[in-house]
């Protein structure tokens, strides 16, 4: 089969795909998330505020619906400042309410619950903190199926990747006929299985027909790629890294060396031509770099046009990819030409025209000239944790950063999360020196069992206990340890201190 007649029969799988999902179309609407002094509400592209700042926080729209939180309105909510999460429509009214849906309070051990964004006309709900379960709703509000997944996707082409394997640390504490019946694969919208794998261990759904995926193995797990009836169309091991489809290309990484396959995984761009190379976010147009050149490729693998400026080029979305030197960022066009210059210290990507952006004390979004349409200087939502007492006076020393736990967590009073200077050793010194003779510290560090970590338990006078806990950024385990948290305030502190300590400190 030719290239072409391989790529028409692509797209006839992936139209076919996305009729047997029965994807609902709506009529979205444009408008972007804004904060003022830590409320959130809506503006629309031409900066305009349609929906009043009032939320505690606020995703974009998706499918005709945002999700945000309120604050809880008893007086236990305000006490442990607990917040609810529900979906407004674009005239900022409640489509499904900010309380737990109809028959999630009945599953034993619920103690909290949250939302992700409506795909396909499905929104997972997790109940309770890291160690809980996860199920859907529907877009009337309601439990499509039941939360008793540990690890569930989105909805893509009429499938999601699901979970009940239990994981590792939890083994020990479950039964054995829960053990028995764990299973992995791909549900449909009535959380039947159409592809059932239990060596699987994560996937980020479908593209295009196909669907990455992780299976398990005895020495971690291995990267493979497969089709709609669950066969691999790409082993797995033969690849340390794939990514889904885009526009018919897959990167790939095998020996250390990235490059390019087809969706039936034959090689397009040989491994090794380029020293890397970023799929889009959207679009069809992919990033190499080879040498200190950078040259943009279509999804054939064809070099199309040469980036005319230095610097390092970000992902393709919305039609424009960032492009930073000297910690300033701009913009460039498919065709490799800066179309707006580097001005602003932090720059995302374009969605409906514009792109959130910060230079100097402002921060809000740009237009495709690069004009502010709308922006603030009191964005930053008002970090309370991280300025009180008890949990304030046990940052350490060699604090960086800290931010308070970005979602709601019944079992603690407070957390914030850190990253830090130093190494463990110093750290833990520090806290000894800090408690010693004033206060109780217990330390339960085990290097041998958890490698790279510390765990430490301080009881001040009158307040209970706090826990805390860091791991050593440049360990193996600081990327399990942030995921663990699913904190995205955690995962902003590992993205811009990689290679730093990592941890949380947690009021009970």
């Amino acid at each position: 089969m030719n290239t072409l007649s391989h790529r028409l029969f692509q797209l006839l799988l992936t139209l076919i795909a996305l009729t047997t999902s029965s994807a609902l179309a709506f009529d979205e609407p444009i408008l972007f998330p804004i904060s003022v002094e830590g409320k959130w509400g809506y503006i629309n592209e031409e900066g305009k505020v349609v929906i009043q700042p009032q939320f505690l926080s606020a995703n974009a729209f998706a499918e005709g619906l945002a999700l945000v939180s309120v604050a809880g309105t008893t007086e236990e909510d305000r006490v442990f400042e607990r917040t609810y999460q529900g979906f407004i429509d674009s005239s900022g009214n409640f489509a499904i309410q900010p309380n737990p849906p109809e028959g999630l309070t009945d599953i034993k051990g619920f103690e909290s619950y949250s939302y992700d964004d409506f795909h396909e006309g499905m929104a997972r709900v997790h109940i309770n903190d890291a160690t809980g379960v996860n199920g859907f709703i529907n877009r009337e509000g309601k439990l499509a199926i039941k939360p008793k997944y540990y690890s569930a996707g989105r909805f893509s082409e009429g499938l999601a990747f699901v979970s009940s394997k239990v994981p590792p640390f939890m083994q020990s504490s479950v039964e054995k006929e829960q053990l028995d019946a764990q299973s992995a694969g791909f549900v449909d919208k009535q959380g039947q299985f159409v592809i059932e794998n239990r060596s699987l261990t994560y996937s980020y759904g479908f593209e295009e027909g196909r669907a990455y995926v992780t299976v398990a193995t005895e020495n971690g797990r291995d990267s493979g790629l497969i089709d709609r009836t669950g066969r691999f169309v790409i082993t797995a091991g033969v690849y340390a890294a794939l990514s889904n489809p885009t526009d018919g290309a897959i990167r790939a990484v095998k020996g250390g060396k990235v490059g390019l396959l087809d969706s039936d995984g034959r090689i397009i761009v040989a491994f090794g031509k380029y020293d890397q190379i970023l799929e889009p976010s959207d679009g069809s147009v992919f990033v190499a770099h080879s040498g200190g050149r950078t040259v943009l490729l279509d999804s054939l693998g064809k070099e199309i046009a040469a980036v005319s400026e230095d610097g390092s080029v970000g992902r393709f979305q919305g039609g424009l990819a960032t492009i930073e030197r000297d910690g300033l960022y701009g913009y460039i066009d498919t065709n490799g030409e800066t179309v707006i210059p580097r001005m602003f210290d932090v720059a995302s990507g374009f969605q409906s025209g514009l792109a959130l952006v910060t230079k100097g004390k402002a921060k809000g979004y740009i237009n495709s000239k690069g004009l502010f349409v709308w922006k603030t200087e009191a964005w930053d939502e008002p970090i309370h944790n991280a300025v009180t007492e008890p949990l304030s006076t046990f940052l350490p020393e060699t604090l960086i950063e800290a931010l308070p736990l970005s979602y709601n967590w019944e079992r603690v009073k407070n957390a914030i999360v850190f990253a830090a200077d130093g190494d463990l050793d110093q750290l833990r010194t520090w806290y000894k020196a800090r408690c010693q003779g004033l206060i109780e510290l217990s330390d339960h560090t085990d290097f041998e069992s958890e490698p790279g970590k510390i765990d430490l338990m301080i009881s001040p006078p009158g307040v209970g206990f706090l826990e805390v806990f860091a791991v050593d950024g440049k360990a193996k385990t600081a990327d399990g340890f942030v995921r663990f948290y699913s904190c995205k305030n955690m995962d902003e502190l590992r993205r811009k201190y990689p290679k730093k300590i990592i941890g949380i400190l947690i009021e009970n």
